[in-house]
């Protein structure tokens, strides 16, 4: 069975001409329930308010929600209870002709501090479907760090959606990364609910030979004095495209509320394409809204500079790209995620 989808909607849509309110993707294969490995401790979910979940909204959206519904898989249930810290890994590694989805339920109790590595992989030859599904609830001042990677094959498919309310003091830190599949669909949405809520988003992605990148990121503020930091930062080559839609939405209520977004992106060939569309939401006056876009090519002095030095032009090319990435990836904080990246980029670059 197949499905045709449409995915990270613009919030509030532009002309329909540019083609940038949506991803549509069609003939996605359902795919079956994912069976990842995990790694650390975390407590039974007893009592389980499914509904709860189920009505967190997420950054791909609705269409995002029936694959899920039609794979029949059941989430990955985490819960940490109150107070205490805990560090889980999730590893997912998709097989040769195979089509995977893993929907994740957090459930962060009040003060609770946790850690969440995913790496997705996959097999280099062949191509097929890798997603997940990661809803996340923080009870008051819990602090979530979710770090996932996106190290597939060159011919596969990623979707990655997220989800996230915060309640009074809690904060979501968003580490990402990109750097594989022929086609990347990533959204994430975070309402910040609660007093002083936050949201800190880096988002690091690689475009290479004729990859699709599409993206949807939207920090609602409807808590007072909540906060969103939104940063992308990106190298595109060959014939990479890539479309971002970033909105920070000041509804109602957020009095005192800030939110900042920022990209950065290298564009190291001709052939690329690269659209952003920053967006800025208000229905509150006492509200801070920022957004800024870097976009440059690699400085021709600098590449005459190590050219002289020996240094080939695509040398010092994948030099700068690798350091774009690496950039993004210290901000993990995990020495075994971090050599997952440089082993990646390693192969990606010979």
């Amino acid at each position: 069975m197949a499905l045709d989808i449409k995915v990270n909607r613009l919030s509030a849509p532009t002309w329909h001409w540019l083609k940038m309110n949506d991803c549509t993707l069609n003939g996605v294969d359902v795919p079956s329930p994912a069976c990842p490995v995990v790694e650390g401790e975390v407590a039974p979910a007893e009592g389980w308010d499914s509904a709860s979940f189920a009505a967190i909204q997420t950054g791909m959206g609705r269409d995002m929600d029936a694959l899920t519904r039609e794979s029949g898989a059941e989430p990955l249930r985490l819960s940490i209870p109150a107070g205490e810290e805990r560090v889980v890994r999730v590893h997912l590694c998709r097989g040769l002709e195979e089509n995977q989805l893993l929907p994740v339920e957090v459930l962060a109790r009040a003060g609770s501090r946790l850690t969440l590595l995913m790496d997705y992989t996959s097999e280099r030859d062949g191509g097929g479907l890798l997603a997940f599904q990661t809803r996340l609830l923080l009870e008051e001042n819990a602090q979530v760090k979710l770090v996932q990677l996106q190290l597939q094959g060159d011919a596969d498919l990623a979707l990655n959606d997220v989800g996230a309310v915060c309640g009074d003091g809690a904060k979501l830190r968003l580490v990402q990364l990109f750097l594989g599949a022929a086609e990347t669909c990533s959204g994430c949405c975070a309402a910040l609910d609660g007093r002083k809520s936050a949201l800190e988003a880096d988002t690091g992605y690689l475009g290479r030979n004729q990859q699709h990148i599409d993206f949807n990121y939207l920090a609602l503020h409807r808590g007072v004095g909540s906060k969103s930091e939104l940063r992308a930062s990106g190298v595109l080559r060959d014939t990479a495209r890539k479309l971002l839609r970033g909105t920070i939405d000041f509804q109602n209520g957020a009095a005192g509320a800030e939110g900042d977004e920022r990209e950065d992106v290298l564009l190291l060939d001709e052939g690329v394409v690269n659209q952003t569309i920053p967006l800025i939401l208000c229905a509150e006056e006492d509200v801070q809204g920022n957004h800024g876009a870097t976009i440059g090519q690699l400085d021709e002095d600098l590449l005459f500079y190590l050219m002289s030095r020996g240094m080939t032009g695509a040398a010092v090319e994948n030099m700068v790209a690798r350091a774009r990435i690496e950039a993004v990836c210290q901000q993990i904080g995990d020495e075994q995620a971090e050599g997952q990246i440089h082993d990646y980029l390693e192969e990606a670059f010979q």
